[in-house]
């Protein structure tokens, strides 16, 4: 909407006085605070002062323009000289003895809507808005026309009313700025000390680089006091290097200049001793409305703190140098055990066949059995430093039928003896691309833990399902259910769960090294337990060697 209330010519200093009076008495109509009248009034007067000053004249109208919220608009237009920089002005930089520019910054910043257009040796026109307050009625035609009609009874106030009327807005406008200094004052001592007890240096410097404010942890942290540090350059107090000691630009430079903020912790602080303080800082811009005037930096000493991170590194590179070397020093070990031990086995084989009696097969089988156990211990600890050391499992992937190789494992593990029979069944096609040596190592880790740790005199339970074409399926299943605390994390090394059996405990690599072969292969297995049906290891192996991961 738009509609015109009223418009007066500017002639005289009497209609300056009126134009002051008639934009206070329609704010008021209008439903706005007194203090906003006065900033309507004082705003309005201001410019209008200046087209009779410098234009010898001009008009100031008034209206409501704008759909919710609508404003209170007033022009004024002159046809003077013109203003030759426009934006010097606003911006505030122009000055003058007369005082052609102070007035309209005033006036701006008193009103929400501010424009200002001039065409030197033409025209000049200013446009103040304020929008109509909250608790405002809508401005109908109803309303407009009685807010004409009240201003057209109302008789002008004289010239001394109008200045009375002026010296009590100024001593309310004096007693306002009195509270709002003492507000600004109580605002200003809490921040001065709260960052006065910051453990944070904070500085502060003006436009040109000064130090404003300097706090005690400031003083601590680069040695000035904060009587000397105040007003110097900043530049004197302290100079910013890189870590390795190239200068680099202070950054509240950088801060002024762009309005960013900059935080880093790569940088050191030069102190009064010529020592070197290594911090972290952030800084920000100090803005006045849309002005920057300063800017403002929080540094804290992490030398200590840097030195300790330095330290943790080097210890767990040395931790990681000594557990590789251990690695190696263990595969190397079981390596060289491999000799002395196949010394033992062929010993202990020829003695078992040349026996005649009880009294030497018996030990000799004894030192057979426990021979072949070391010899699996070994190739585990082997097969889980090739791993750790990141060289992988050797896989040799051939052509081979599964469930060929599961029955012969079945049936050496019949062949033990034992409280647990297996029962085996397959169907499908079990034909794939497998390492046969790998395989059966998984296997017979399975079915091993299976009799290790299922209930006695329950049978165990291999399945091969080989009805897709992409892969086939292994399960293992038998009676007993793992501890909860130890499923999820069942196949991390060295992890052992108590068994059923006395003597059966090994090394705690048998599920890890299953699922690195596995994994080998591009498969993948996994368990579930419980009470009801026991515990079940599920392997799914691809078929061809595309899905072998590469060694």
């Amino acid at each position: 909407m738009k509609a015109a209330l009223l418009t007066t010519e500017i002639r005289t200093e009497e209609d300056l006085v009126l134009v002051r009076q008639r934009a206070r008495q329609i704010a008021e109509l209008l439903n706005f605070t007194a203090h906003d009248q006065t900033r309507i009034a004082t705003a309005v007067s201001e410019v209008a002062r200046n087209a009779f000053q410098y234009a010898a004249g001009g008009r100031a109208s008034f209206g409501i323009e704008g759909e919710a919220p609508a404003a209170f608009v007033i022009r004024v237009t002159d046809h003077g000289p013109g203003i030759a920089d426009v934006e010097a002005v606003l911006s505030g930089r122009y000055r003058s003895k007369s005082g052609l520019g102070r007035g309209i910054v005033g006036a701006k910043l008193l009103m929400d809507r501010f424009q200002l257009a001039s065409d030197p040796g033409k025209e000049t026109t200013v446009e103040l808005a304020k929008t109509l307050p909250k608790d405002a009625p809508m401005p109908t035609p109803a309303i407009l026309a009685r807010i004409v009609a009240e201003l057209a009874g109302r008789v002008a106030p004289s010239p001394m009313e109008e200045v009375r009327y002026q010296n009590q807005e100024l001593l309310q406008s004096l007693e306002d700025a009195r509270q709002a200094a003492e507000r600004l004052q109580e605002q200003l001592d809490f921040t001065r000390a709260m960052a006065g007890s910051l453990v944070e240096g904070v500085i502060a410097v003006n436009l040109e680089g000064h130090v404003t404010f300097f706090n005690r942890a400031a003083e601590g942290l680069l040695g000035w006091a904060n009587r000397d540090a105040l007003h110097r350059p900043l530049g004197e107090i302290t100079r910013f290097a890189a870590v390795d000691g190239s200068a680099v630009a202070c950054p509240l430079d950088e801060v002024m200049r762009t309005g960013q903020s900059i935080s880093s912790d790569e940088h050191v602080l030069l102190r009064t001793d010529g020592s070197w303080l290594q911090a972290t800082y952030s800084s920000a811009a100090i803005r006045r409305g849309d002005c920057t005037t300063g800017a403002v930096i929080t540094f804290q000493d992490v030398s200590d703190r840097k030195r300790a991170e330095k330290e943790r590194v080097g210890f767990i590179e040395d931790l990681q140098r000594t557990a590789r070397f251990n690695e190696m020093f263990v595969g190397v070990l079981g390596h060289d055990l491999r000799n002395p031990l196949s010394a033992i086995t062929t010993s202990a084989s020829l003695l078992l066949r040349r026996a005649d009696s009880e009294p030497i097969s018996k030990p000799a089988t004894r030192i057979l059995a426990g021979a072949e156990r070391m010899v699996r211990m070994i190739d585990q600890i082997l097969d889980f430093t090739r791993i750790r050391l990141g060289t992988g499992l050797p896989v040799d992937a051939k052509a081979m039928d599964l469930g060929d190789l599961t029955g012969a494992i079945v049936a050496e593990f019949q062949g033990e003896g034992g409280t647990q029979q297996i029962q085996y069944e397959c169907s499908g096609d079990l034909a794939g691309t497998w390492d046969r040596d790998r395989l059966g190592q998984v296997l017979s880790n399975l079915m091993g833990n299976a009799r290790h740790h299922g209930e006695s005199g329950t049978p165990i339970c291999v399945g091969i399902d080989g009805q897709s074409t992409d892969f086939v399926m292994v399960k293992v299943n038998n009676r007993g259910a793992i501890p909860p605390d130890l499923l999820p994390v069942i196949f991390e090394p060295l992890r052992m769960g108590k068994s059923r059996h006395a003597g059966s405990k090994g090394l705690g690599l048998g599920l890890f090294i299953t699922q690195q072969i596995v994994a080998a292969h591009g498969g993948s297995i996994g368990v579930e337990s419980n009470e009801a049906s026991g515990t079940t290891f599920s392997l799914r192996l691809p078929r061809t060697p595309n899905s072998l991961k590469a060694q």
